[in-house]
């Protein structure tokens, strides 16, 4: 069976940001930036602007990140499964 490799990347639409790295990099993520991540890579952002953070995401092949979120998915009343 081949190996499927998870790829992330996305866009930000609007607003400010500062990508979050591993090893506590940084870096400063603008509005038009586009970001890739493959599988494991550490991630994260941080909002620095004044505005909302907008933010598009693509996960390919499409996986649910529901049991990452868990714990604030059902803290929210959220039952659905």
């Amino acid at each position: 069976m081949p190996t499927r490799l998870l790829n992330r990347s996305g866009s930000l639409c609007a607003g400010a940001a500062s990508l979050l790295l591993g090893g506590g990099a940084t870096a400063p993520f603008t509005e038009g930036d586009v970001v890739r991540f493959a599988e494991g890579d550490v991630h994260g952002f941080e909002n620095t602007g004044s505005t909302e953070f907008e933010y598009l995401s693509v996960t390919s092949p499409p996986i649910n990140f529901r049991g990452a979120y868990s714990a604030d998915w059902q803290a929210s009343g959220n039952n659905a499964a």
